[in-house]
């Protein structure tokens, strides 16, 4: 483990000890909770393996419900950090708890408040496409294909990327799969789409595909404009490391 690793866990161990101070004396003050909904919920979801196993013994392990409770606890009644709390359960309820029609509620309520912050109002356009999807089935967007861009301001790889790494996370390949066939059908030129969807072949057991779009995107991504040269090593690096798993090499 790095040091700065164990610094930072031991001084957030020690910040977690003020809030609870604060709350103690003054439960009246809502605000305490966000930083111990953040500490209660990120390592019960995000700490695996050898690591886990280190922080619970170090009684630092987190409770995924109970950092969920802070969290609300402080989009509800807090002062300072309302917002933030509603920032945070958008992205928890987009990614990571897959609550769509939750994200949506808090990313509108951004949107309604800060207009002008694109983050926000284009979370309000992804998760109201899903929304359609989940309703619909994702044969909307074949319906909507020539529409796409201005009913969903889909204007670029991302969103569909996006989303179809959200529905992979709820292990829903086939839609997925078909949420990434029409992202490069859009955007053809854009390597890491090719990328996704040999990801997602990949997940679905079919090496073969799998194999053939991640050299299509190795073999594009040198001359993507779309990219940065830091993320265009990474994802050929990384493409490289899933065809050895897959049995092959970029030159095959």
């Amino acid at each position: 483990m790095q040091q700065e690793y164990w610094d930072a866990y031991w001084n957030g161990s020690e910040a977690e000890n003020y809030f609870e101070d604060v709350i103690d004396e003054e439960p009246g003050i809502h605000d305490a909770y966000m930083n111990l909904g953040v500490f209660e919920y990120y390592p019960a979801i995000a700490i695996t393996g050898f690591t886990s196993v280190l922080a619970w013994f170090g009684g630092m392990s987190g409770d995924r419900e109970l950092g969920l409770e802070y969290i609300y606890n402080v989009s509800e009644k807090g002062k300072l950090f309302k917002d933030e709390a509603a920032f945070a359960l958008g992205i928890i309820n987009n990614f990571t708890e897959n609550n769509v029609e939750e994200a949506h509620h808090y990313w509108s309520y951004l949107a309604d408040k800060y207009p002008n912050n694109n983050f926000a109002q284009n979370s309000v356009e992804r998760t109201t496409l899903l929304i359609a999807i989940n309703e619909d089935g994702v044969g909307v967007l074949r319906q909507n294909f020539d529409s796409l861009a201005t009913k969903y301001n889909i204007t670029n790889a991302g969103p569909l990327n996006n989303m179809g790494y959200t529905l992979m996370n709820q292990e829903r390949y086939d839609d997925a799969l078909e949420v990434f066939r029409i992202n490069i059908e859009l955007f053809p030129h854009v390597a890491n789409g090719y990328d996704s969807i040999a990801e997602c072949y990949m997940n679905r057991g079919e090496n073969d595909m799998a194999i053939k779009f991640y050299k299509k995107a190795y073999e594009m991504m040198p001359t993507d404009t779309t990219v940065t040269e830091d993320f265009r090593q990474r994802v050929m690096e990384g493409i490289e490391e899933r065809l050895a798993e897959l049995g092959s090499d970029i030159s095959a």
